[in-house]
């Protein structure tokens, strides 16, 4: 080719940039409406970029021979980076994006083929063209989609670790958890089989005794249906929901805290607006979690303390807001950055599990929890959850 040819034949390829980008951006945004939502989003920043690449391809193709492996490698090295970059930045929309690659890089080969096939006549030459496109769009592509699942492996690698930490964790707890009351047992057993030896047993006592296992086997299915809960995520079966009033819920879980506030001279007090406070969900869950966490106020605060259950409307009316507030001892940042970590616990006594559960059981309500505190002031743990109109 002549430095004529080579100079217009350019000029023609750098005009079709635009075009390129256009039919890309549109073929994949009618894919899909989330491919609609991506593109919308992200195509100022994309656009530059991509742009700046077609150009960087459309100008290997007039390089000498070791510039152009030279470039081959850059390129390479490139898109391997930005895949690395897009699996971290992008979390799951990374796939999105591994798929926009690829059909930009298939718009730009089939785009630059026919500007090529128009403007060339030298069929060797062509031929020439067309393999340096195809390399230059598909080394940057495979070396992309290389380290996006690299990077995919890795992340799953993690997530198994973690998840077998998670487990060991959960298995050592509930080892401790259980063995309290196995103890229990095994020494009632042991009182029995001595009993049964002595003449003249007394048969009342020995009940007794099988009453007090009955108590630690009921207390050992206790322990274990807390852990199951916490263990299975989303399992809740949508048709046990019911429409739940959340003042009868908030009601019933005073009647039965409210003497042993008294007992510990600590004032309870709840706020109630006059409006409709359903949720979707099942009513004896969410007094679980209510009982918990009014169960912690009461290890907080000291004698003559204050805990305040509030229900209020956000300014939408679309979610209920369930707010827990005391004035106890308060938690520092690190202590509440970790207070909804399974066995995690300040307490010298308790599983640690409380507010984990509480946190899981809240989530399968479709709901958030959160923890405000200052040591010293006192806490606030507020629950948001999506009103039902029903």
């Amino acid at each position: 080719m002549s430095a004529d040819d080579r100079y217009l034949l350019r000029n023609q390829l750098m005009d079709a940039i635009p075009t390129i980008l256009e039919t890309h951006f549109r073929s994949v945004s009618e894919q899909s409406q989330e491919n609609e939502l991506f593109v919308a989003a992200n195509r100022l920043i994309l656009e530059p970029h991509f742009e700046n690449m077609i150009a960087g391809i459309v100008d290997a193709l007039f390089l000498d021979l070791s510039e152009y492996r030279r470039y081959l490698e850059t390129i390479a090295n490139e898109g391997f980076q930005e895949g690395v970059i897009s699996v971290q930045m992008l979390g799951r929309n990374v796939a999105l994006m591994l798929e926009l690659s690829q059909n930009l890089h298939t718009t730009i080969q089939h785009r630059l083929f026919a500007v090529i096939e128009e403007t060339v006549d030298e069929s060797t030459v062509r031929l020439m063209l067309y393999e340096r496109v195809v390399m230059c769009c598909w080394s940057r592509f495979t070396a992309f989609s290389r380290s996006y699942f690299v990077a995919m492996d890795q992340k799953i690698d993690y997530l198994h670790a973690q998840k077998v930490s998670v487990m060991g964790h959960m298995a050592a707890g509930m080892a401790h958890e259980i063995r309290n009351p196995l103890a229990s047992i095994k020494g009632f057993a042991q009182l029995l089989k001595n009993k049964l030896q002595q003449p003249g047993a007394n048969i009342d006592e020995m009940a007794q005794y099988l009453n007090y296992c009955i108590d630690e086997v009921d207390s050992i299915n206790g322990i274990v249906s807390s852990f199951l809960l916490l263990a299975r995520k989303n399992e809740t079966p949508m048709n046990k929901e019911t429409a739940v009033n959340l003042k009868e819920v908030v009601e019933r879980v005073t009647v039965i805290t409210r003497q042993m506030a008294a007992d510990r001279d600590i004032t309870l007090t709840v706020r109630i607006p006059n409006e409709n406070l359903a949720v979707l969900g099942i009513a004896s869950q969410l007094e679980q979690v209510c009982l918990n966490i009014v169960n912690n106020g009461m290890d907080a605060v000291s004698k003559g303390g204050h805990i305040e259950i509030a229900i209020e409307l956000d300014p939408s009316s679309r979610h209920i807001i369930l707010c827990f507030r005391d004035n106890g001892q308060g938690m520092t940042k690190d202590i509440i950055d970790r207070v909804f970590d399974p066995f995690f616990t300040t307490k010298t006594t308790g599983t640690g599990i409380g507010l984990a559960i509480c946190k899981e059981i809240v989530e399968q309500h479709h709901g958030t929890i959160a923890v405000e505190s200052e040591a010293g002031v006192g806490t606030c743990v507020k629950i948001n959850m999506p009103k039902h109109s029903g």
